[in-house]
């Protein structure tokens, strides 16, 4: 069985800031699907391209989970930031098929991506696995692999 690889950087995160997170987004893709509310997922939207696309050290999700961290005074464990980077544009990328889902009127298969992606959500905020890093293992860096052979 192959081990995970996530992609490396220099650049760290506190692990506790990045779960609380997840239970931001999570907590918003369940309001969504109770109400069906479409302007919770654009909420989450510019928060996935802020934290993808943007210098920016906190978009306004993760500014407020770093504020919650502190305020429960939970430690602060510095974990990379490039498999966050990696699943924050996995998010952006799911939160437009959403929205592009709803206003086609295609409520169940936005529905589905949402569930998905809250389940995505949820795993890192309460067990601590991160999806991006599955994804970036079996299906991205094999192809980058064959990229980088085909180079030499």
């Amino acid at each position: 069985m192959r081990s995970v690889i996530c992609p490396i950087s220099p650049e760290r995160v506190n692990e506790n800031t990045v779960r609380i997170t997840g239970f931001f987004v999570s907590l918003l893709l369940a309001i969504y699907l109770v109400t069906g509310n479409i302007y919770l997922i654009w909420v989450l939207v510019p928060d996935f391209y802020i934290r993808t696309f943007t210098p920016l050290k906190y978009s306004p999700l993760s500014g407020t989970a770093s504020i919650v961290a502190r305020l429960f005074r939970l430690p602060v464990i510095k974990i990379p930031k490039a498999p966050k980077i990696f699943a924050a544009r996995l998010g952006f990328l799911l939160s437009l098929v959403i929205v592009l889902l709803h206003y086609s009127g295609m409520n169940l298969s936005s529905d589905i991506i949402a569930m998905l992606m809250m389940l995505f959500a949820l795993l890192e905020a309460a067990l601590n696995i991160c999806v991006g890093c599955q994804v970036y293992t079996y299906l991205i860096l094999p192809f980058y692999k064959k990229e980088l052979e085909a180079g030499d």
